[in-house]
């Protein structure tokens, strides 16, 4: 029964909405961010003129697209993601879709974790096929594309969102709204985000995943690096889904 529930919510984000704006904004990032980097120069020499001569100057490649790519995640993919996630429970509340799903043979517990469940699935795919995406943009616009670091840096945000997602999907197990929830999720996101000075909340938690992967896709950090805030981050995850599931399982509808 659990595999139908992990189906049907997959359907169902395929079916709405929510496919294409996830989907939408990773791929939207994934092209812009190769095109970004190689027109820099020429952008920036058109609105300064000699001002920025010297840096307008300097040769971009492909470190220069993964940065790009790196801080579309981090400002505007992760942002949408949070959004979205607030509905998972709110939003089914809301709209007398839950009521229909608490009467099944399944635990209100499971139906959280199989929203979880097909949440990251779509959430990975579409993540793998926005990063071929800049892969194959950065070879055309430099010719040439380390995949490594790309590879790194966008596994360490992933690892970070998951954490923030589920940090929403919490908020949505526990709030009446779906504003309610997205509010609170984007609070978690920005507190982490201008905690992002301060080295243990980078190296410890998951603050880290939205610091680390720029320096992993500028070679200025390692993926061991980010070990420690990756598996604070995945093990926040986890106990977020967890609390989640007991919430709702408590909630009244």
């Amino acid at each position: 029964m659990f595999s139908l529930l992990v189906s049907r919510e997959i359907t169902a984000t395929v079916n709405t909405w929510r496919i294409w704006v996830i989907g939408g904004v990773l791929v939207f990032s994934a092209l812009a961010a190769p095109a970004v980097a190689a027109f820099t120069p020429q952008i920036l020499h058109a609105l300064a003129g000699s001002e920025f001569e010297a840096l307008a100057a300097t040769e971009p490649g492909p470190r220069d697209a993964y940065g790009q790519w790196v801080k579309n995640l981090v400002q505007m993919v992760l942002p949408v993601l949070i959004v979205t996630q607030a509905s998972a429970v709110a939003g089914p509340v809301g709209n007398g879709t839950m009521h229909f799903l608490a009467v099944q043979p399944v635990t209100r517990g499971q139906i959280v974790a199989a929203g979880a469940v097909a949440d990251t699935a779509t959430v990975a795919a579409t993540t793998v096929l926005a990063t071929g995406v800049v892969w194959a943009g950065t070879g055309l616009a430099f010719s040439r594309a380390p995949a490594a670091c790309l590879v790194w840096a966008t596994l360490v945000w992933l690892a970070g969102a998951l954490f923030f997602t589920a940090v929403a999907r919490l908020a949505s197990a526990l709030c009446p709204s779906t504003g309610a929830a997205a509010g609170i999720g984007l609070v978690v996101f920005l507190v982490s985000a201008a905690a992002g000075f301060i080295d243990g909340a980078v190296r410890f938690t998951p603050v880290g995943c939205l610091s680390y992967p720029a320096g992993i896709a500028a070679g200025t950090a390692s993926v061991g690096d980010a070990a420690c805030a990756v598996a604070a981050a995945l093990a926040g995850t986890v106990l977020a889904t967890a609390a989640a599931m007991a919430a709702f399982s408590r909630r009244q509808l």
